[in-house]
């Protein structure tokens, strides 16, 4: 694989917009929707809504054959990433008190993935979301699903939802008791 700097701004494009969806889907909507409808229906809306913008996402990936995830280039990540930020956290105490939380999490997931493939699901469908979850898991595979990659999706659909359902839960009910200290 040639790791030039096209395939670099292609992945570092693709986990921007990534990035920015993401956190619309996870953050404000996820939120606003279990606010609205609690956790049971408002967890049932957003996980339809998830497996809905997953499997599309995942059609495309299929569909397109290039490695935009960067999945690929996940072993050189396996042996660098600690070095990475080793050097980041040289830096500007500005720049490590801002990655101080980034880097841990990357961390973690990167142990879960040198690990083994449980750790790595389990890491990945918390972190990240179902998509990315089974792409990395297929490691770079483009050859149709099969009935593993099925298993995968589903069960981190499940995993990574009733995460967000919890988290988002738990946001709210300390949004509500905090709202009702300050009011009383």
């Amino acid at each position: 694989m040639n790791f030039d700097k096209k395939y670099w701004s292609r992945v570092a494009s693709a986990h921007v917009i990534l990035t920015v969806l993401d956190w619309i889907f996870d953050n404000p909507l996820y939120i606003a929707v279990i606010a609205i409808y609690g956790p049971l229906k408002g967890g049932l809306i957003m996980t339809i809504a998830s497996a809905v913008y997953c499997a599309i996402a995942i059609l495309i990936y299929e569909r397109n054959g290039t490695d935009w995830l960067g999945v690929n280039a996940v072993e050189a990540v396996k042996e660098h990433g600690a070095g990475w930020i080793k050097r980041l956290e040289s830096r500007s105490i500005v720049i490590r008190v801002a990655a101080w939380l980034p880097s841990r999490l990357f961390l973690v997931v990167l142990w879960a993935i040198k690990k083994n493939d449980v750790l790595a699901f389990i890491a990945l469908s918390i972190y990240e979301d179902p998509f990315k979850t089974l792409v990395f898991l297929r490691k770079g595979r483009f050859n149709g699903f099969e009935l593993k990659d099925l298993t995968i999706f589903i069960g981190s659909l499940l995993l990574s939802n009733g995460y967000w359902i919890l988290r988002n839960t738990m946001i709210i009910e300390i949004g509500k008791w905090g709202y009702r200290i300050i009011n009383n």
